[in-house]
Protein backbone atom coordinates (compact mmCIF):
# COMPACT_ATOMS: atom_id res chain seq x y z
CA UNK A 1 0.00 0.00 0.00
CA UNK A 2 2.93 2.49 0.04
CA UNK A 3 2.32 5.93 -1.48
CA UNK A 4 2.64 9.51 -1.08
CA UNK A 5 -0.41 9.70 0.97
CA UNK A 6 0.45 6.55 3.25
CA UNK A 7 2.29 6.77 6.73
CA UNK A 8 4.55 4.36 8.80
CA UNK A 9 2.69 3.37 12.04
CA UNK A 10 5.95 4.35 13.72
CA UNK A 11 5.74 7.63 12.11
CA UNK A 12 1.91 8.54 13.02
CA UNK A 13 3.15 7.12 16.89
CA UNK A 14 6.03 9.92 17.22
CA UNK A 15 3.42 12.10 15.57
CA UNK A 16 0.63 11.67 17.77
CA UNK A 17 3.14 11.34 20.98
CA UNK A 18 4.91 14.80 20.07
CA UNK A 19 1.75 16.31 20.35
CA UNK A 20 0.41 15.12 23.11
CA UNK A 21 1.23 16.23 26.93
CA UNK A 22 3.50 13.82 27.67
CA UNK A 23 1.73 11.87 30.39
CA UNK A 24 1.16 8.29 27.89
CA UNK A 25 3.90 6.86 26.47
CA UNK A 26 4.78 6.26 23.10
CA UNK A 27 4.02 2.60 23.27
CA UNK A 28 0.67 2.75 25.33
CA UNK A 29 -0.48 5.15 22.08
CA UNK A 30 0.78 2.12 19.67
CA UNK A 31 -1.13 -0.35 21.57
CA UNK A 32 -4.20 2.04 21.39
CA UNK A 33 -3.79 2.85 17.78
CA UNK A 34 -3.39 -0.86 16.27
CA UNK A 35 -5.88 -2.52 19.22
CA UNK A 36 -8.59 0.21 18.92
CA UNK A 37 -8.54 2.98 17.04
CA UNK A 38 -7.09 1.50 13.65
CA UNK A 39 -9.45 -1.11 13.47
CA UNK A 40 -12.78 1.36 13.88
CA UNK A 41 -11.62 3.47 11.95
CA UNK A 42 -10.91 0.96 9.08
CA UNK A 43 -14.68 -0.34 9.78
CA UNK A 44 -15.70 2.77 9.21
CA UNK A 45 -13.91 3.41 5.86
CA UNK A 46 -12.03 6.26 7.04
CA UNK A 47 -8.64 4.80 6.62
CA UNK A 48 -6.58 1.24 5.03
CA UNK A 49 -4.13 -0.18 6.72
CA UNK A 50 -1.68 -2.61 5.38
CA UNK A 51 -0.45 -4.77 8.77
CA UNK A 52 2.41 -6.33 6.94
CA UNK A 53 3.98 -2.84 6.43
CA UNK A 54 2.28 -1.01 9.03
CA UNK A 55 1.28 1.84 6.85
CA UNK A 56 -1.66 3.97 7.47
CA UNK A 57 -3.60 5.89 4.41
CA UNK A 58 -6.55 8.29 4.67
CA UNK A 59 -9.61 7.27 2.31
CA UNK A 60 -10.48 10.09 0.25
CA UNK A 61 -14.34 11.03 -0.04
CA UNK A 62 -15.07 8.52 3.58
CA UNK A 63 -18.90 8.34 3.85
CA UNK A 64 -18.00 10.85 6.85
CA UNK A 65 -16.87 13.65 4.47
CA UNK A 66 -19.60 13.14 2.11
CA UNK A 67 -22.45 13.76 5.14
CA UNK A 68 -20.40 16.87 6.51
CA UNK A 69 -20.07 18.24 2.99
CA UNK A 70 -24.19 17.48 2.93
CA UNK A 71 -24.78 19.68 6.36
CA UNK A 72 -26.14 23.55 6.33
CA UNK A 73 -22.83 25.12 7.80
CA UNK A 74 -24.51 26.34 10.79
CA UNK A 75 -25.60 22.41 11.87
CA UNK A 76 -21.67 21.62 11.46
CA UNK A 77 -20.57 24.51 14.48
CA UNK A 78 -23.93 23.72 16.57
Amino acid sequence: MKSADAVGLDEFVAHIHEKSDKTTTAKRIRLSLVHIHIPKLIDYGVIEYDRQNENIRYRKRTKLETLLEAMPMNAQSA
